[in-house]
């Protein structure tokens, strides 16, 4: 297929099986079927493995490293496997679930939440950084 190049404001773009950018950390559009692992948008054609995708006609995928780790319809924002809700920057609280008591099991900074998905309780991260230091906020009934 022949690249084809031409300006636009101050950069360059060109078309090899999709729309791609001069530079070699510049976006790209591939001209590939969309999944929820493989990103047709992909912000930095170095990493082509991280990018948007889709799972269905109707969702959007986030894809990092070839692995969906989140999904948004029209109503809801789904977080995939094991990627987390952090609030306040890379070192903030989390919001995580998991089976059973976080106590003993689950690292997180101080106002952290955990969702126990086996009985239905909840807890914050009332000390500490490691995996002690969790409160029980609400037992289930």
């Amino acid at each position: 297929m022949a690249r084809i190049g031409a300006s636009i404001g101050l950069g360059k773009i060109g078309t090899v099986g999709g729309l791609t950018a001069t530079n070699a950390a510049g976006p790209l559009v591939r001209d590939v079927a969309a999944t929820s692992t493989v990103p047709t948008l992909i912000p930095n054609k170095a990493s082509t493995t991280s990018g948007i995708g889709a799972q269905a006609s109707g969702n959007v995928s986030i894809i990092a490293g070839g692995t969906e780790i989140a999904r948004v319809t029209s109503t809801e924002v789904t977080l995939i496997g094991g990627a987390i809700l952090r609030i306040g920057g890379t070192s903030g609280p989390v919001w995580r679930a998991g089976a059973g008591s976080p106590e003993g099991a689950s690292s997180a900074p101080v106002g952290s939440i955990f969702s126990d998905t086996t009985n239905g309780e909840l807890y914050i991260k009332n000390t500490g950084t490691g995996n002690t230091g969790w409160k029980l906020v609400t037992r289930a009934a």
